[in-house]
């Protein structure tokens, strides 16, 4: 299984790791061309020293003084440095003993030519006469002529890379094993540096692994955390947030579900009660029956009415589009709540600025104005005047209600869209159910309509804003 840990590791290790080769490469190269130029310069120290000792002799030959300690380096045993001087026509002029009889140092034309025409020193690999790999440097120099003006020669000195190699191995091989010992130590080193920086995201999984839906008020500890990883803690917070809200509104929902539906079973299972003792009197059982058919009446609108929420938060009403007249719309709204209205004394008010046309669905937009009418004439004192606006706001139609609700706070605003809520005071009433300003909520957001609530004393505001697009 892949880890951060591992990534973080493999990552960290190649990438300094390349960066160590590199350097390291550069450093060879840079301490190989030295040691390759020390032992040229030593080998030209050689060409220079020789060709200051030798002189022509009567026979046309390069003469060296043999007794002398320059010489020890050219005699001993064979595969030891050697020597060959040779003129422009390559015939010889002198050699070193080393270098055996009938073998001569073999290089290059071109670097022969090149030396003859440069008047400087040429250096070369070559294969010296026992089969060993050498280094030679060639050059030509004046040699002294007792009877005459000097002459040209080519002096060729050559040696075996022996002790080159050993140079070059000595130093080659402690830096790999230093590079290799340093990659696996820094490997150990950045696991365990990645393992402390990653401690707190195994802390966070750990914390997330305890969560259940029992300790959702848990939350993270964020200012403990390193910066990168505080934007992550806050949003998990955030989320834990918004699900410790949603499990507590079902809870209540499902608490209010039963508290509403206990009352009218209550109720209905008294008159059958009754009904069942008082079974003969006539007119007792067609009251019973008809306060029978208003509780399940009350019952099946409970249950319609969480029917279309629970649609409506699932997206799965369908929104057509119609052109409907603005005036026409609020004024059927206000009809079909007309009779609620008469029983408690409300009148409305209309302020109707123009005869506004708009692109809505008809039923949902007569569902919505007719929940927010009902629940203003619930809601607001008997004999109280509900005010209906609706005016053209910039590129949007506003439906505003707007009635006296002297019970309301203004820590009430947030809770009036949720599900069952109700003032502590109401909650016995079986006439609020706590349920229409949820649809509206959920039936404006389905249709991409904006909704809001505002306080104003004790009057309340509703708007409802539909986009003229």
């Amino acid at each position: 299984m892949k880890t951060l840990v591992g990534r973080l590791t493999l990552w960290l290790v190649g990438g300094v790791g390349a960066t160590l080769l590199l350097v390291g490469l550069l450093i060879w190269t840079r301490v190989d061309a030295f040691l390759i130029d020390y032992f040229d310069d030593n080998l030209y120290t050689r060409v220079l020293s020789l060709g200051a000792a030798a002189q022509w002799d009567s026979d046309g030959m390069v003469s060296l003084p043999y007794e002398t300690a320059l010489y020890k380096d050219y005699e001993g045993p064979f595969e030891r440095d050697v020597f060959q001087v040779v003129d422009l026509e390559g015939e010889e002029l002198a050699r070193s003993p080393t270098l055996g009889v009938g073998a001569d140092i073999t290089l290059d034309p071109e670097r022969i030519q090149q030396a003859w025409a440069s008047n400087s020193a040429v250096t070369a690999d070559l294969e010296l006469p026992g089969g060993s790999s050498g280094r030679a440097v060639a050059m030509v120099l004046e040699v002294a002529d007792p009877e005459g003006e000097p002459r040209r020669a080519l002096f060729i000195v050559a040696t075996p890379r022996l002790m080159l190699s050993q140079a070059q191995k000595s130093l080659f091989v402690p830096l790999s094993l230093g590079a290799l010992a340093a990659l696996i130590g820094l490997g150990v080193w950045v696991r365990a540096v990645v393992r402390r920086g990653l401690r707190p995201l195994e802390d966070i999984a750990d914390r997330l692994g305890d969560l259940d839906e029992d300790t959702l008020e848990r939350r993270l500890p964020v200012v403990d955390l390193p910066g990168e990883l505080r934007p992550i803690a806050g949003q998990a917070n955030a989320l834990f947030d918004r699900l410790d809200a949603a499990f507590e509104r079902e809870r209540r929902t499902t608490n209010n579900i039963a508290h509403e539906l206990r009352t009218p079973i209550a109720e209905l299972r008294g008159l059958t009660e009754v009904a069942l003792r008082l079974g003969d009197d006539p007119e007792f059982a067609a009251k019973t029956v008809a306060e029978a058919y208003a509780i399940a009446t009350e019952m099946d609108r409970i249950a319609t009415t969480l029917l279309r929420v629970a649609r409506a938060q699932a997206g799965e009403l369908e929104v057509k589009r119609e052109v409907l007249s603005s005036s026409a719309v609020l004024e059927r709204a206000i009809r079909s709540v007309g009779e609620s209205a008469r029983g408690r004394g409300i009148e409305f008010e209309l302020k109707l600025r123009d005869d506004l046309e708009l692109a809505a669905d008809p039923d949902l937009l007569d569902l919505i104005l007719i929940n927010l009418l009902s629940n203003s004439i619930q809601h607001a004192p008997a004999g109280d005047r509900v005010t209906c606006e609706v005016w053209r706001g910039q590129d949007d139609v506003q439906f505003v209600i707007e009635n006296t609700n002297p019970g309301l706070e203004p820590g009430d605003m947030k809770h009036l869209t949720e599900t069952f809520w109700k003032k502590d005071d109401a909650r016995t009433d079986a006439v609020h159910t706590g349920l229409g300003l949820a649809l509206v909520d959920q039936l404006a957001q389905t249709c991409g309509y904006s909704f809001s609530m505002a306080l104003a004393g004790d009057r309340v505001r509703a708007r409802v804003t539909v986009p003229l697009d």
